[in-house]
């Protein structure tokens, strides 16, 4: 989008807030039908203040309001938490790039054994996930 007035100079573009991204046609950005649905639901939950978006709130809190959102997930709310609002306790334990991190003589942990050895991590799992990430 390309600035308005009230932006700092040098500016040129700005990400489209909530009420622009219900506006918009998402058909042309090369996404499914759920996931342009899921972004509109987000747009719309921030616009009604479904949930919040602050840093200092709950993991807990976040979790519940977030994930009542339609096509939010639980890996979704893990990863908004820890990239979107710096919660360093979230862990994605569904990822499949932290799954294959863990894999061991090829055969996969599940998710109740990921989050088991997480346990260890605490109270920086988010940490965790980018060294398993970046291996």
């Amino acid at each position: 989008m390309k600035t308005e007035k009230g932006f700092p100079p040098g500016l040129d573009y700005f990400f489209p807030g909530p009420g622009e991204v219900v506006k918009t046609c998402l058909g042309d950005i090369g996404i499914t039908q759920a996931r342009q649905e899921t972004i509109t639901n987000i747009a719309r939950g921030i616009m009604d203040k479904v949930f919040s978006l602050n840093p200092n709130q709950s993991f807990g809190d976040f979790k519940k309001e977030f994930s009542a959102l339609k096509g939010i997930g639980e890996w979704t709310v893990n990863y908004v938490a820890m990239r979107g609002l710096g919660m360093v306790d979230s862990f994605p334990a569904t990822d499949l790039g932290i799954i294959k991190a863990l894999e061991k003589n090829g055969k996969r942990l599940g998710r109740k054994e990921i989050l088991k050895m997480a346990e260890k991590w605490r109270p920086y799992r988010a940490y965790a996930a980018l060294c398993l990430w970046n291996q």
